[in-house]
């Protein structure tokens, strides 16, 4: 086993778990920095920590920024909760394909036909990428 002092950031990360929810998008806003234009849009956790940061440094703080700085951070809040959905989603699919079968069986040749088994996979490969 490597000792802590061996463990490279790759691996830490790895290990590491995400800050939990609810997350909340906070409204753009322009700290006084002196001799600077700057627009911060943050996103918290439940106990205030801050999960995701996003600046825009500039001679002026164009609209479009701003509202693609808000949509950003919106998504970013909501991560959490599509998880969750996702992993909920998976836990109960195959009991509900399951029960659902003699209904496809009349409509489709086959319960992939309607393509629930493509949105598991694709479900599936959304959780990876959230969770490294």
């Amino acid at each position: 086993m490597k000792s802590k002092g061996n463990i490279t950031l790759k691996q830490v990360a790895e290990m590491a778990e995400h800050t939990p929810g609810p997350w909340v998008a906070v409204d753009p806003r322009h700290p006084p920095i002196a001799g600077e234009e700057v627009w911060l849009t943050e996103v918290h956790a439940a106990k205030g920590q801050i999960v995701a940061l996003d600046n825009y440094l500039g001679l002026a703080a164009p609209n479009k920024w701003l509202a693609e700085m808000s949509a950003n951070a919106r998504l970013i809040a909501a991560a959490p909760d599509l998880l969750a959905v996702l992993e909920e989603f998976l836990k109960n699919a195959e009991e509900w394909q399951h029960a659902q079968y003699c209904d496809w069986i009349v409509f489709y040749p086959s319960p992939c036909s309607c393509g629930l088994v493509h949105f598991e996979c694709d479900a599936e490969a959304a959780i990876a990428l959230a969770k490294g």
